[in-house]
Order: C-alpha cells, then structure tokens, then sequence
C-alpha cells in the first residue's frame, strides 16, 4: 500500500488510505501552532447496530448535533512510542514480545 501525500486546502499534508474493513482513513498533520501533532485514524465513525433478527449489520444515523472522535491526536512523544509496537507486528504479525 503506497499512502501519497498532499496538501490539504490550509496546507497540512495529508495521506488517505483504506482499513482492512474499507473504512476511510487518514495520517495528517495538525494545525496545533505549540508543537507537533498529527492526527490518524479513520475519517467517520460509520456506526452501526446489529438488531439480531439475521440481517446483519444496519447503518445508525447519528444525529446532526453529535460529534464522533476517530482520529487520534498524537505528540512526536506518543508516535514514538508506538513505533516499536507497529515495527514488531510489521515483522511478527503480533505484539508479543520476547519476555
């Protein structure tokens, strides 16, 4: 998967790529003036609620006036921290660990 990169209209970088479940998301720079920040994560929330009566999964419409975080705010400090937990899943395809 090649994520390419391009400016957003207030001119943040910006890379769209799609889930494993082909849910819309996004790597961005943030436009936090103190220091560094980006945001990740998916672009909607995409709700849905399973009536059990087997049809499956149906869309929730979320009222208009209802707000929904799916992107995480990150420091440079959190994104180095998950670094060597993307990096061992990356090699491993799990996070355990060797202790």
């Amino acid at each position: 998967m090649d994520i390419a990169l391009r400016k957003t209209g207030r001119g943040f970088l910006i890379g769209e790529f799609r889930d494993g479940n082909g849910e819309q998301c996004s790597i961005q720079e943030s436009s936090v003036a103190t220091e560094p920040y980006l945001w990740l994560g998916c672009d909607d929330p995409n709700p849905k609620y399973f009536p059990g009566d087997g049809t499956g999964w149906h869309p929730y419409p979320l009222p208009e006036n209802v707000q929904c975080s799916t992107r995480m705010h990150l420091t440079q400090e959190q994104a180095a921290a998950l670094i060597p937990l993307l990096q061992r899943f990356v090699d491993q395809g799990d996070l355990t660990t060797d202790a």
